[in-house]
């Protein structure tokens, strides 16, 4: 990624339009370098170009569905976020295809494949940015990406959990049960864990289905943390 990175970074711009594993090669002190470049493509003011204008370039399984068609003047750092993301999804999940922008599908989905692992979610958070059905939807180039994949791998490296209503988490106590939602802004099942909200400050509590083990989660509800914000689909509702 950090080679790709520099190719988005300078003027002009080159994109390699070709990424995929076999194109990956193991170098000196087990470093991976990215190869074959006959598929570059970038803009000088001479207008070399080594393709054809609406040429469909790149692997099949690898390229974005929305470069099908697209002039070769069009093509932008974005072709290459979408096929490093699916390299990411492959060396994640150890598996070789990965259909179209399909990887929330169940045979796909990483959080399914290693269920014991939470870290998976945070995995889906980066592919859900780079493996996407529409370019407006993708980051714009490789030096993006590579701070998401850093920040992605702090949080995985520092133990951290996922968040959300729908997450489901294995207790940290016990280490077989999961926690399950008990209060939810609700007062009065608040005042039965022993808890009293004050002000504007509301509380969420999930208790542990296999040893009771609380977490408490507490914040003032007239600007929840990000944590906790509704997804748009619901405040559209």
């Amino acid at each position: 990624m950090e080679g790709v990175a520099k190719l988005h970074a300078h003027e002009p711009r080159y994109v390699h339009r070709d990424i995929k594993p076999e194109n990956i090669f193991i170098g000196a002190e087990e470093k991976l370098i990215l190869g074959d470049f006959g598929l570059i493509f970038f803009e000088n003011a001479q207008h070399t170009r080594i393709s054809e204008t609406y040429q469909n370039v790149g692997s099949r399984d690898w390229m974005p569905g929305w470069a099908i068609g697209m002039r070769i003047d069009e093509v932008r750092p974005t072709f290459d976020v979408f096929s490093l993301g699916k390299v990411i999804w492959s060396m994640t999940s150890g598996r070789r295809v990965l259909r179209l922008w399909y990887f929330k599908d169940d045979e796909f989905n990483v959080e399914k494949i290693f269920q014991d692992s939470p870290g998976m979610n945070f995995a889906n958070q980066l592919f859900n940015k780079r493996i996407v059905e529409r370019e407006k939807n993708c980051l714009p180039d490789a030096g993006a990406l590579l701070q998401e994949v850093d920040r992605t791998i702090g949080l995985i490296e520092c133990g951290a959990e996922p968040i959300g209503l729908m997450v489901k988490r294995r207790c940290k106590v016990c280490g077989t049960g999961e926690y399950n939602l008990v209060a939810d802004d609700d007062l009065l099942k608040i005042r039965r864990f022993g808890f009293n909200s004050v002000g504007n400050r509301t509380m969420k509590i999930f208790t542990c289905s296999n040893c009771g083990n609380v977490q408490l989660f507490s914040y003032d509800k007239e600007t929840p943390p990000p944590a906790w914000h509704k997804p748009k689909s619901e405040m559209q509702a």
